[in-house]
């Protein structure tokens, strides 16, 4: 059983334009699919639907088997906080509070006692030799800093799916390196699985699939490299 399947998904917004138009989409648990596709294509829209965060106009979303258009918008609350961790591409982090408290904070929301939330916290901090940083206030930290701090928050409840919407945007190629690496090691390490949308191809090579959003429609894309040394790109699976 898949940990999230969409089942021909369709988004219809009310100028009468199709966002989405029969999407199928499985992950399985510990899986790292990328998706990409051209600004408008919808990836936006798909990551929203994926993350319980807006409803399909028509389709199916299930999450570990259950229909989600059944579910209470109490029972979704719950279901994403519990099973949902969510990365983008500006950080997000509270401006008034420091690192160690946007890290804490998630959790007391997810009802972890305030003790063992300072610890894990400190043990994840710690984990990227960022314990200096604890008491920092985003406003601190580097941007490269700023977003491994929201990666840390992404994962800090042990989601089983973790959405990252352009995790590496806005940053310069050194940082957007080293997000990755962060990123990666610690969801692998972990076992989540994730969905993460970019334009970055070099970020997208480094996941288990690539999907290319197009047409309304999720198709399979193949990255490898080329004997030149280059990134060779097509929706085909012929380079």
């Amino acid at each position: 059983m898949s940990l999230l399947e969409m089942e021909n998904v369709s988004k219809s917004y009310s100028a009468g334009i199709d966002v989405l138009a029969g999407l199928d989409f499985q992950i399985e648990q510990g899986e790292v699919v990328a998706i990409i596709g051209p600004s408008g294509s919808g990836k936006s829209t798909f990551l929203k639907i994926a993350g319980l965060l807006d409803l399909p106009s028509t389709g199916a979303v299930r999450f570990a088997g259950r229909d989600c258009s059944k579910l209470t918008d109490a029972e979704q609350t719950l279901l994403r906080r519990k099973n949902l961790g969510f990365i983008y591409q500006q950080h997000c982090l509270l401006p008034e509070f420091t690192a160690m408290e946007n890290l804490v904070i998630p959790q007391l929301i997810c009802n972890f006692p305030v003790e063992e939330a300072h610890k894990r916290a400190t043990l994840v901090l710690s984990g990227l030799n960022m314990q200096d940083k604890a008491n920092s206030r985003p406003s601190q930290l580097s941007g490269g800093e700023q977003q491994r701090i929201a990666v840390l928050r992404g994962v800090i409840n042990s989601p089983q799916l973790l959405l990252a919407d352009e995790p590496t945007g806005n940053l310069d190629p050194h940082n957007s390196r080293l997000v990755v690496e962060v990123f990666l090691s610690l969801v692998r390490s972990i076992g989540l699985a994730v969905i993460i949308v970019t334009h970055n191809l070099a970020v997208a090579a480094r996941a288990d699939r690539i999907m290319e959003l197009r047409d309304g429609k999720l198709m399979p894309y193949s990255i490898k490299s080329s004997t030149t040394g280059r990134v060779a790109v097509n929706s085909t699976g012929v380079v």
